[in-house]
């Protein structure tokens, strides 16, 4: 990685003292993604870190005008971990697990218990009270969306994230069975590349990601997927899970 892009991976482009539903979907317009402080400690480290970035104006503040604070940093790296259209996969033992077991996968019956369980026994825990409120206001206007995955009546797995243009992001996720939230991701990217997704957001590297088929990408590919500036709206009936045994209609296209 260039020294520049490297630089440009850690810092942030802006900082925020407070968050509201119409902040969060100006960042998504501009292609950011937005990590909370876990309290006061993680947001003083924050300052100590950017403050000069702050002062020199190489990072704004958000909304402008605003006081400088940092109980949010908003990202935009160079590369960005993506699941492409048509290329989220199942590998040997994913596909075995599902047929082994009768398991079956919904969106948005159950989101704040998604998002609770996703902040559950998390340290630090980013996923904060002003956040969980946000993003449940968010899903209400049709910007947030959950994955859930289902043992008969038993949640065993659940994923959230936010769906714009023609990208949908991942933010975050928790399982209680083994592989099941790697279920998840891949029912969530072949559902949104169903609605018209180009892309599944991952934001940075992560193991589970790779598994099923994420890889990093230069984030202009990202960039051009959120002309459409509206919500995606992922296809939203109940399906067992067997249908991802089925060949991704969309891959290759």
């Amino acid at each position: 990685m260039r020294t520049a892009d490297r630089e440009a991976a850690e810092r942030p482009v802006a900082v925020s003292g407070s968050l509201t539903a119409a902040l969060v979907v100006a960042g998504l317009e501009k292609g950011w993604f937005m990590i909370p402080s876990s309290g006061s400690v993680w947001a003083r480290a924050a300052a100590l870190r950017y403050g000069d970035g702050v002062r020199d104006g190489s990072i704004a503040v958000v909304p402008p005008g605003a006081e400088p604070g940092f109980a949010f940093t908003w990202w935009a790296p160079p590369q960005r971990f993506v699941i492409p259209n048509g290329e989220a996969r199942l590998n040997k033992n994913l596909r075995r697990l599902l047929r082994n077991n009768n398991w079956h996968s919904t969106i948005n019956q159950v989101f704040g218990t998604v998002l609770l369980e996703c902040r559950q026994d998390r340290e630090p825990r980013w996923i904060t009270d002003e956040y969980v409120e946000i993003a449940g206001e968010l899903h209400r206007q049709g910007w947030a969306y959950s994955v859930e995955l289902w043992d008969g009546d038993e949640l065993i797995a659940g994923l959230f994230g936010f769906a714009i243009g023609r990208m949908v992001s991942v933010e975050s996720l928790f399982h209680r069975r083994t592989d099941a939230s790697k279920i998840c991701m891949v029912d969530g990217a072949r559902r949104s590349s169903e609605a018209g997704a180009l892309l599944c957001d991952l934001q940075r590297p992560i193991e589970h990601g790779r598994q099923v088929g994420a890889r990093s990408v230069p984030a202009d590919l990202l960039y051009a997927t959120l002309g459409d500036r509206a919500p995606l709206i992922l296809p939203g009936d109940r399906r067992p899970m067997t249908w991802l045994l089925c060949p991704d209609p969309s891959a290759g296209q």
